[in-house]
């Protein structure tokens, strides 16, 4: 999606009390999910794309007010069947080498029931995709797909991650290094000492 759609997006958000809501037009922008850490604001939406077969999703965020900048990148596709779209945000902290928020959006096909993530400390975690919800979705192809929507305080710290069908099986499987949002040759590990953090 382009930068100005980012920021027009981001500009309603700042108004936007509930997730699910949508940026009105033709081919209007359902907002997945939006949150804040402080004045650290931070969206992840879809829309409809021009051949009305996949989607066009994006994650961003911005400090205080749109005005300032609107950090984050998207893509038009129809999520693959076992692999899905994972889309990460990291926000530099105020200090070098710092990250100081992590947003993360993920859409995926019907196919994919859960998605699990290993962090560096061997812990585990199982997310559940949502639909996406609000007037306008109906009819709509972001309606064909799930999706996640979540920020983390600091480094999103994932060594490995998962998608499982209903039945608990393996569908794709990547590792940090496969999951975007980390600037190279950044490695995430020595970031995540001491995290993760607490999720909004």
């Amino acid at each position: 999606m382009k930068k100005t759609v980012a920021i027009l997006l981001a500009f309603f958000l700042a108004s936007c009390p509930v997730a699910g809501a949508v940026v009105a037009g033709e081919n209007p922008t359902i907002l997945i999910g939006h949150g804040h850490f402080g004045q650290r604001h931070w969206f992840v939406a879809a829309t409809q794309d021009e051949n009305r077969k996949g989607i066009c999703f994006e994650s961003g965020a911005y400090f205080r007010t749109p005005r300032n900048g609107v950090e984050g990148g998207g893509q038009c596709s129809a999520p693959a069947v076992k692999r899905g779209i994972l889309s990460t945000v990291v926000v530099p902290g105020q200090r070098a080498d710092t990250t100081a928020m992590t947003v993360v959006g993920g859409a995926f096909n019907k196919a994919v029931k859960s998605v699990e993530v290993t962090s560096f400390d061997g812990t585990t975690q199982r997310l559940v995709p949502r639909r996406a919800s609000g007037p306008r979705v109906a009819g709509s192809t972001v309606a064909n797909f799930r999706y996640l929507a979540f920020a983390v305080r600091g480094p999103w710290c994932v060594e490995r991650l998962v998608t499982l069908d209903s039945a608990g099986h393996t569908l794709f499987e990547t590792d940090w290094g496969a999951i975007g949002g980390y600037a190279k040759p950044h490695d995430p590990r020595s970031a995540c000492r001491g995290f993760p953090g607490p999720t909004s």
